[in-house]
């Protein structure tokens, strides 16, 4: 059986962050913090960032792959901006520059909702070709959600 993009179900990937949403907004938002925190030495690093966080706004990522994964190699994702509700909501478009490790353009978005000073992220990155890509990804996010949470630890090592 043919699949076409829209017979894909997301990657939905959702977490929740002893942090108050404006926070964990910032380290989704900010390209400073962003680079500290996104990636690792097992799988690749966020090195370049730059997000216009208005609608139609211009998205650069940037970043490397470990040696062994991917080939080592760079890869960098542009995309724009959709919709900007700070800090609950945050879309955008993403697509990764010569095809790795994805071809075609897929969409992010972010919902925060923070209650009693803890926030929930939930992740959902749409528009993949076939299950493998959207697993793939979803692994990835799992992994972002994982050194999101690590950040925040440090910034608050008592909690």
């Amino acid at each position: 059986m043919y699949q076409t993009i829209e017979s894909i179900e997301p990657a939905v990937i959702e977490d929740y962050f002893l942090a108050p949403a404006t926070e964990v907004w910032r380290a989704l938002t900010d390209p400073r913090l962003i680079v500290q925190w996104w990636g690792d030495e097992a799988s690749d690093r966020m090195t370049r960032v730059e997000h216009e966080l208005h609608v139609g706004g211009a998205v650069f990522y940037g970043g490397r792959f470990v040696d062994g994964v991917q080939g080592g190699h760079e890869f960098s994702a542009t995309g724009r901006t959709h919709i900007v509700l700070a800090p609950a909501l945050l879309e955008y478009t993403r697509e990764y520059v010569d095809g790795i490790p994805l071809a075609g353009e897929t969409v992010i978005r972010y919902e925060l909702d923070e209650r009693n000073g803890a926030t929930r992220l939930c992740v959902t990155h749409s528009g993949f070709r076939d299950a493998r890509d959207r697993d793939v990804h979803a692994d990835g996010w799992r992994r972002m959600m994982n050194h999101l949470d690590k950040y925040f630890q440090q910034l608050n090592p008592g909690l």
